[in-house]
């Protein structure tokens, strides 16, 4: 899990580490006359070991059209973006879906196969023309609602107790010395420390960027990507 989230290894890369370890563990408990029983109860996939530490996101994913970046749900998209600037307008009549050279290749059976699990882990995009060829969407557009999020966030254990703490250390702290932005003087303006047993205030700050993952080369292949994120600004140094 730690090559996964901090290292940011890929879940194949992760799931071929982890059967080297294991391999290596079974090799040692084999020489040695070790009990390896224990071997078969590690979890094959980086998935399945964040279900059970509740580290999986529930996102939620959209098709985006590639002209006017209206949103549609995937199970209802229509084959064309309908939206009109007003009630005159053209539709925007832009396409959401291209044909999957790959996925049109496979045999039947294959190719349900690969659909079913992709709906086990919540992933299908993929969806069939009139013709029955695989279609995927040409722009996607993923988020995560904020409402689940902070409900997962609270409940886990001492955070609404460590950002309590950390905002009355921050007020004792000596004025000369600023280690945290909530203490300056805008801040203590805008948000004035409660007293305590009071409820929780949790402010934010949005981040925007958008990218290149390919890096900037000028005869490079040409993509962008793009992150809007909400940052907690009441962490204390020990949730970061």
């Amino acid at each position: 899990m730690w090559l996964h989230l901090v290292c940011g290894l890929s879940k194949l890369n992760c799931q071929r580490a982890r059967d080297c370890i294991v391999e290596s563990f079974e090799s040692v408990s084999r020489r040695f006359g070790f009990d390896h029983k224990f071997i078969s109860s590690i979890p094959h996939d980086v998935r399945t070991i964040s279900k059970h530490l509740n580290l999986q996101p529930s996102l939620e994913q959209y098709v985006c059209c590639p002209k006017c970046f209206s949103l549609y749900d995937i199970k209802i998209a229509p084959d064309d973006c309908g939206y009109q600037a007003s009630s005159k307008g053209q539709p925007c009549g832009a396409g959401f879906f291209k044909k999957n050279t790959f996925l049109g290749s496979l045999k039947p059976e294959l190719f349900s196969n690969y659909q079913k699990k992709k709906q086990i882990h919540h992933q299908s995009l993929i969806r069939l023309s009139r013709q029955r060829q695989p279609q995927v969407p040409i722009l996607i557009f993923v988020t995560q609602s904020v409402t689940p999020w902070l409900k997962w966030f609270l409940n886990l254990h001492i955070v609404e107790e460590c950002i309590d703490q950390w905002a009355h250390e921050l007020e004792a702290e000596d004025s000369d010395f600023i280690c945290d932005m909530a203490q300056g003087t805008v801040w203590k303006k805008l948000f004035p420390l409660k007293g305590a047993g009071s409820e929780l205030c949790l402010r934010f700050s949005m981040f925007i960027d958008w990218f290149n993952p390919l890096k900037k080369k000028t005869a490079g292949k040409q993509s962008s990507i793009g992150l809007i994120a909400l940052n907690c600004l009441n962490l204390p140094p020990c949730l970061l």
